[in-house]
């Protein structure tokens, strides 16, 4: 087990939209799980199914050529249905009830516990820095366009199901750090059972790569529980979103910073005030 918990980069402001963001998260989570679980009792009195397994029963009802084997394809694809997406928790991007409020909404939505922990842990890990770099209003603007788009991402290449969870946005930041402080360390706790655990410091280069690495080949995979595509849309919007910036200069690295482009030998330092292009 490998967990990243903190990284060596200075910052020059306090990153409060990403506290907020972190606890508006916690809070929004913590009620749908009270707002569903209720609605679960609520819903032993009666199945509402998907709108459009509902305008298939309509069309059954009021057709009277359907017998009764178009009766038993339909109960079949009701249980499919419900196997696949069970329930789905309120604010769920779902690509067969599709709203455009839901490429917001399913950022805040966690399935359990572990799940929203772990999110959490990667936005305090790499979103304090990028809140710091991009300021306020920027980091929040950035958080949930890259999240939409990671929904998008989603709707076009995922495989039908309801998707909740921060990952999306969270790997949006991760681009984005992984633009503006590639060499900075990764300070990454480590566990295995025989040995023990420790900690290690790695460029977030490397640390990013992998995860990026991993992404793709898990939505290279079938039947994966993981929104891996999502993921992958987050963090290559991300990147593409830093750069813009860097080009544009809207948010310049100082003369103490080497971004991704600097590494990459795309562009140089320039007197501590801007890049100069090459």
């Amino acid at each position: 087990m490998f967990v990243p918990y903190t990284v060596d980069v200075p910052m020059a402001r306090m990153p409060i939209s990403n506290w907020v963001l972190m606890a508006v998260t916690f809070f929004i989570s913590i009620g749908v799980w009270v707002k569903d679980s209720h609605r679960a009792r609520l819903g032993q009195r009666g199945l509402q199914l998907p709108r459009h397994l509902e305008r298939k029963q309509d069309q059954l009802l009021n057709d009277p050529r359907t017998t009764d084997e178009d009766w038993d394809r339909f109960h079949d694809e009701v249980a499919a249905a419900l196997e696949s997406a069970g329930d789905g928790p309120s604010g769920a991007l779902d690509p067969r009830n599709f709203s455009i409020f839901q490429v917001i909404s399913y950022q805040f939505v966690h399935g359990d516990i572990l799940h929203l922990a772990g999110n959490l842990l990667f936005l305090f890990v790499f979103g304090n820095a990028v809140n710091a770099k991009l300021g306020q209003v920027l980091f929040i603007a950035a958080y949930l366009l890259l999240g939409a788009l990671a929904g998008l991402g989603w709707l076009m290449f995922g495989n039908g199901l309801p998707l909740i969870g921060a990952s999306g946005a969270i790997m949006g930041i991760v681009g984005i750090f992984f633009v503006y402080f590639p060499r900075n360390e990764v300070s990454v706790f480590y566990y295995w059972w025989r040995t023990g655990g420790g900690e290690f410091q790695i460029p977030a280069f490397w640390v990013i790569l992998a995860y990026m690495i991993l992404d793709l080949v898990g939505a290279l995979r079938a039947h994966q529980g993981i929104a891996y595509v999502c993921h992958l849309t987050g963090a290559l919007f991300g990147i593409a979103f830093a750069v813009s910036l860097l080009t544009s200069r809207i948010v310049r690295s100082t003369k103490y910073e080497e971004n991704l482009l600097q590494v990459l030998g795309l562009s140089r330092k320039g007197k501590g005030r801007s890049l100069r292009h090459i």
